[in-house]
């Protein structure tokens, strides 16, 4: 019962339709639930993940990448347990920069936070970095000194690592600056800019229009 949904679920993937295919995989997981398999259960669980967010069901898609992670590590697989959380943090990533682009700051953080943790979980310690970074500037604009200061601190140091100099930086005028009263022109600049598009050139701009 689980192989022939879940072989039906794959081709009607493969079509694109997932609203089919989100049927058949979930006759596949109640097939593994009902005879408590584990493998079949993850499988099930995985793939439920990926189509979920094809059909841009985050939340689902998170509930079900996240039970996957509780499988994976209870049967001590470090792949899938990294491949999983990879998805998980592509998705908290769109959510937060959605929620930024509509004005939702908070619910922007609580993502950041949730893709920081899925980041370290995925040992993605690029993005990791990126998201204290985008953390620290958002929490700038919340006037948040302490916190801002903390994951800037913890940026930099990643910088500091990894031998990203312009944007240790940056990262280092940013905190010794008084976050009370950022410049708001360049602090949505700063927030809507990925971590790895800091050109020297950028960076020197960017500089010049945190001290305007």
């Amino acid at each position: 019962m689980f192989a022939a949904n879940i072989g039906i679920a794959d081709l009607f993937e493969l079509v694109k339709d997932y609203k089919q295919a989100l049927f058949y995989f979930s006759r596949a997981l109640q097939a593994g639930e009902k005879t408590a398999t584990p493998t079949h259960i993850a499988k099930a669980r995985f793939a439920l993940g990926r189509v979920y967010w094809k059909l841009n069901d985050s939340a689902l898609a998170i509930q079900n990448y996240e039970h996957f992670i509780k499988l994976a590590q209870m049967a001590d697989d470090v792949a899938s347990t990294s491949e999983a959380a990879q998805h998980l943090l592509q998705i908290h990533t769109a959510c937060a920069e959605k929620f930024k682009e509509d004005g939702e700051y908070k619910a922007c953080r609580d993502c950041y936070d949730s893709a920081l943790e899925t980041a370290v979980l995925a040992e993605n310690w690029e993005m990791a970095g990126e998201m204290r970074y985008q953390l620290g500037l958002l929490y700038i604009d919340a006037r948040d000194t302490d916190t801002a200061l903390g994951y800037l601190t913890e940026f930099h140091q990643y910088c500091v690592a990894t031998n990203n100099k312009l944007a240790a930086a940056l990262c280092h005028r940013l905190a010794k600056a008084k976050p009370t009263k950022p410049c708001p022109r360049s602090s949505r600049c700063l927030t809507g800019l990925p971590m790895r598009w800091l050109t020297w050139r950028s960076t020197w701009r960017l500089l010049v229009a945190w001290v305007c």
